[in-house]
């Protein structure tokens, strides 16, 4: 803390003034307001305490880090439902993070009519892997923008020094085409995700390590086969050419 006053002064003269600078102050490991507490001592023994509302404050805010992991398998039949392509880990350090919007990107040769369902579904019991109980967050909408996915009207909370995880799952609709290629991704944390810190308000840039996209996958057919018993429940020793079972 370093206070001006007039050169070679020893002491404020009356109706004088002087700057108070506070330099080089460390930042509390909380998000919130945080006000300085300003007291004045004379050298005569009085003492003047700024009130509450005049104080100097500072607005200290968290951090939410992201991280990823793809769960894409390399090929995913037409029709296939609950296919989990990535998921997202959260860590919050400083406050509560409230996750209000995630915009996701699709990569390949796959159309929008190649799939029926996109969703984020919230890690309910924090094992780490997808559970068709497990409640998707919020169903995607497809923004004006060909090819992406818009998460809107979220409350996503991730406390303070926890993770939470979020899975990105798909359904692949029946008059999909074969042979056509997709992956899914975040392309930009700034652009495609919006955080604010729930105790300081402050809207919050999150921070990543890893490239958070999945793998590519190859939409394949499916190939229904029937059969129909058509043996015979007795045949004699030495007989040919015996039918025992129709496939179509």
């Amino acid at each position: 803390i370093t206070c001006s006053k007039s050169a070679g002064a020893s002491s404020l003269a009356p109706s004088s003034s002087a700057i108070i600078i506070v330099q080089q102050w460390g930042a509390t490991s909380t998000g919130g307001s945080k006000k300085f507490e300003v007291r004045v001592n004379g050298s005569q023994g009085g003492t003047y305490n700024v009130s509450s509302e005049q104080r100097p404050a500072v607005t200290v805010y968290g951090t939410l880090d992201v991280i990823s992991k793809t769960l894409t398998p390399s090929s995913v039949g037409i029709n296939a439902s609950n296919i989990t392509v990535i998921q997202f880990n959260f860590t919050a350090t400083g406050e509560d993070m409230n996750i209000t919007t995630v915009k996701v990107t699709r990569s390949g040769t796959a159309t929008d009519g190649d799939f029926t369902s996109v969703r984020l579904v919230n890690d309910t019991n924090r094992n780490g892997a997808f559970a068709i109980a497990e409640e998707p967050i919020y169903n995607a909408s497809l923004t004006t923008v060909s090819n992406q996915y818009l998460f809107t009207g979220i409350t996503y909370i991730v406390p303070a020094g926890a993770s939470n995880t979020l899975f990105l799952v798909v359904n692949v609709s029946a008059a999909a085409t074969a042979g056509r290629t997709f992956s899914l991704d975040i392309s930009s944390l700034a652009a495609d995700v919006n955080t604010d810190g729930v105790s300081s308000g402050i809207n919050i840039t999150e921070t990543n390590t890893t490239t958070l996209k999945s793998s590519s996958a190859t939409i394949h057919g499916k190939l229904v086969v029937k059969g129909f018993n058509l043996a015979p429940s007795t045949k004699v020793i030495g007989t040919t050419n015996l039918a025992t079972v129709y496939l179509e």
